[in-house]
């Protein structure tokens, strides 16, 4: 995800604690010399990393100083967090959509050695317009609830694209989804909500 500004403070000692947490679960195998995961460690890191088929889909389990694998202290507020995410989407929204059609695109000249790293990704731009709208339902369904969306004449739908690439747009959120930090871009339970409501679109393009 794309920040046109920087925090204007630093990250509370919950969102050091997620980012230690995540680092020590998953990423310092590929970090570290000698270390190595045991089986174990599997299943958070699944967790943590969206692939567990769960963790980042509706509804999303509480999120408390002692759930697992990632406890939040100051625990959630719902629809705020929402709220949070859907009003950083508008605020970025050219840059964020710029930012998503690299998972579309093609990849940069200069790759990195971070695995979700690719700083000159090449954008899909061809793609802008389906993107921008596709993420323009995922603030719609953060501000409303996606049960109370899919009623209303502004509905999710997937049966007729037009011109519009399904591929290319979900892509571009699976790219998105899967760049959005924590604390950099959203305090944990807001980039949750997110990447859940980004799934919810992604699993619709996929017909689930």
């Amino acid at each position: 995800m794309v920040s046109v500004q920087p925090a204007a403070h630093p990250p509370c000692s919950c969102c050091r604690y997620h980012t230690v947490r995540l680092l020590t679960a998953h990423h310092a195998v590929a970090a570290t010399s000698g270390c190595h995961m045991t089986p174990a460690g599997e299943p958070f890191a699944a967790a943590i990393d969206g692939q567990d088929g769960s963790s980042w889909r509706l509804p999303l389990p509480p999120l408390t100083a002692s759930s697992s694998p990632e406890a939040y202290s100051p625990g959630e507020n719902p629809p705020l967090d929402r709220l949070q995410a859907a009003a950083r989407l508008v605020c970025n929204h050219a840059a964020v959509v710029q930012f998503a059609l690299r998972g579309a695109g093609k990849p940069g000249p200069k790759p990195v050695s971070a695995p979700l790293a690719d700083p000159t990704g090449i954008a899909a731009a061809e793609h802008t317009a389906a993107v921008d709208a596709a993420l323009r339902h995922v603030v719609h369904a953060l501000l409303t609830g996606v049960q109370e969306k899919q009623v209303m004449q502004e509905a999710l739908q997937i049966k007729d694209l037009g011109e519009f690439d399904g591929a290319a747009v979900m892509a571009s959120a699976e790219y998105l989804r899967d760049r959005i930090g924590v604390p950099r871009d959203l305090k944990l339970p807001a980039a949750r909500q997110l990447r859940a409501h980004l799934n919810w679109l992604i699993d619709n393009l996929q017909g689930r």
